[in-house]
């Protein structure tokens, strides 16, 4: 896996974040009390990473990295700054991405053990896509 220069975004980076993900068709918004990490090539952003806080629970969404930028390892080393950085996470994944979420450490879990407010967003996005819910105990 190569080194990335992983940033921690500040409010100044926020438009710049929002208009990433809208290049890559992502669906992508900020929680409210956020953590997000991102890698530039240059001034570009070509991957970020979205943690919000709800509560003590740390949910991980919205990794995403540029298509032209895949398979040099910028998803997993995004993943090991978050991991690093909040210990306890949850993120819900589809069926696609499930072996890669494993191969980092996360365990599936049952939706009825989520926290009530991931929960209730888990089973709101299940009404739109198939979902899985994992979770990373890195302490």
């Amino acid at each position: 896996m190569s080194e990335f220069l992983i940033e921690t975004a500040d409010k100044s980076d926020k438009k710049a974040i929002q208009r990433f993900y809208k290049q890559q068709r992502y669906s992508a918004r900020f929680l409210g009390d956020d953590a997000t990490y991102l890698v530039r090539d240059n001034q570009d952003i070509i991957a970020s990473v979205i943690i919000s806080f709800k509560d003590s629970h740390s949910f991980l969404h919205a990794l995403v990295v540029d298509n032209n930028h895949r398979g040099q390892g910028i998803a997993q080393s995004l993943l090991a700054k978050a991991a690093e950085q909040h210990p306890q996470l949850y993120c819900f994944c589809g069926n696609e991405l499930m072996s890669f979420y494993q191969k980092q450490h996360f365990a599936v879990i049952e939706g009825s053990l989520l926290p009530d407010e991931l929960r209730q967003r888990y089973l709101a996005y299940r009404k739109k896509h198939e979902l899985i819910a994992l979770y990373l105990n890195s302490n």
